[in-house]
């Protein structure tokens, strides 16, 4: 009586295991398309396709599955998370906007600009609908789509230039021999930018995790074939803010850990100023000529848009995308697309006002938002990200205004591990970095122990 249940059940778990599997298969899929748009393995038009798809298709799954299960509480819990990453990219919209019409632009440009900003909401969907699934096991799941698609990345640059070609070229660059082909097939700009997130992640969590060493190698082998040793420092700099903070809440309180991060936020903030003005006084150039520093041709292009900007507060800006179109008429035919200074580039985009606000609200205004709705735990998570979302946008682009997307999502997921607390598929798997470190908000303050 007893036996036929037993085997119905164990029929029961290994269909369900089979979903399971099938499941993060799917969004595995998901995330591999997305990254393979994002690091431009197909043609232009095809890119934005693949992205959207993988966007659409990993939320579509998890719609899916909400619908099958009824978590609706579930979904409830991230949504908080996902509308401060929203309204971040609302605020672009916005400034990109108001510039616009200020400059009197024709309307496909604004068009053009606006449709730029919106297309870089995608990546959120995707965020959410890992976040949804499986918790804080989704940055996990997802990454193995990122090391597969620069596994085809990879790939292609073997087939186009051949392996011996390729290793050459990258031990030529290492030795300072210039710039090769086969290294900027390698380096995948917009795609890498988001690396460090992944880096900056994976070493707060080494000993959360049985295979963590793991991920962290990998993605350190795609940042290092990029040749992005300064991306790899700049994580660093977060991680190290972030273990800085755990000792100063365990050997103080979380008040002064507190204190240090948002201290810390601040002076991030104003060094993006002094950046400015170093560049637009001159000190910059003279620094760089001085110490014979080779900026691989950025000082070069920063000096070609001096005119088209002012230090000011009340300059208007240009709109969100305008370095990327006027690039080729400004700095010549063979002109990258993006000034490689995010810092720069936005100032120029969204003027001294727009710029501000941006800047604010992402350093310091999505930390104060994740730290009041999670808790410290949290808020700190994201805060410490921002020393290499600043750091590594003094030389590169695609950190802040696209990447950033990465650090909301790697963020959704730690909330979702705080909030909903576990995998959908496997409900053992919890994190230990939040276990040990729960997020217990502003009234931990109120107890001097830590």
């Amino acid at each position: 009586m007893t036996e036929k249940p037993l085997i119905k059940d164990k029929g029961s778990q290994a269909l369900k295991n089979l979903g399971s599997k099938a499941m993060i298969g799917m969004m595995i899929a998901c995330s591999t398309l997305e990254w393979m748009g994002i690091a431009a393995l197909f043609s232009a038009s095809l890119s934005v396709l693949a992205i959207a798809a993988g966007c659409a298709g990993a939320f579509g799954l998890a719609f899916l599955n909400l619908l099958v299960t009824g978590k609706l509480n579930r979904m409830l819990k991230l949504l908080p998370s996902f509308a401060f990453a929203l309204s971040g990219y609302i605020l672009l919209i916005v400034v990109t906007f108001i510039v616009y019409v200020i400059n009197q632009s024709e309307m496909n440009i604004i068009t053009r600009g606006i449709s730029n900003t919106v297309y870089q909401l995608l990546p959120l969907l995707l965020a959410l609908g890992f976040a949804f699934m499986f918790g804080e096991n989704g940055i996990y799941y997802a990454f193995v789509g990122v090391a597969i698609a620069y596994g085809l990345v990879v790939l292609m640059t073997i087939k186009t230039f051949g392996l011996g070609t390729m290793i050459h070229d990258w031990f030529a660059m290492l030795r300072g021999g210039g710039d090769t082909k086969a290294v900027r097939a390698l380096e995948t700009h917009t795609f890498v930018g988001g690396m460090g997130f992944f880096i900056y992640y994976f070493a707060i969590n080494l000993k959360a995790r049985k295979y963590t060493w793991i991920y962290l190698g990998v993605v350190m082998v795609i940042a290092l074939l990029a040749f992005k040793r300064t991306l790899i420092l700049s994580a660093f700099g977060s991680v190290a803010l972030y273990l800085i903070l755990n000792k100063l809440e365990k050997t103080w309180s979380q008040r002064v850990a507190r204190f240090v991060l948002y201290t810390t936020l601040a002076m991030l903030l104003l060094s993006c100023f002094l950046y400015l003005l170093m560049i637009k006084s001159g000190l910059f150039y003279q620094l760089v000529e001085e110490s014979g520093i080779n900026t691989s041709s950025r000082a070069y292009i920063y000096r070609k848009y001096e005119n088209y900007y002012e230090l000011s507060f009340g300059y208007i800006g240009k709109g969100f995308g305008w370095v990327e179109r006027n690039a080729k008429e400004i700095v010549g035919p063979n002109a990258p697309e993006a000034l490689h200074n995010e810092i720069l580039q936005l100032y120029i985009e969204l003027g001294g006002i727009g710029s501000t606000l941006f800047f604010v609200y992402f350093i310091v205004g999505n930390t104060l938002l994740l730290d009041r709705r999670y808790g410290f735990a949290i808020g700190k998570l994201y805060g410490c990200m921002s020393v290499y979302m600043i750091t590594y946008s003094y030389i590169a682009n695609g950190v802040l205004s696209w990447a950033i997307s990465t650090a909301i999502w790697v963020c959704i997921m730690g909330a979702t591990a705080s909030a909903v607390n576990v995998d959908l598929f496997n409900s053992d798997t919890k994190s230990v970095r939040l276990q040990s470190s729960p997020p217990t908000g502003r009234k931990a303050d109120k107890n001097p122990k830590r």
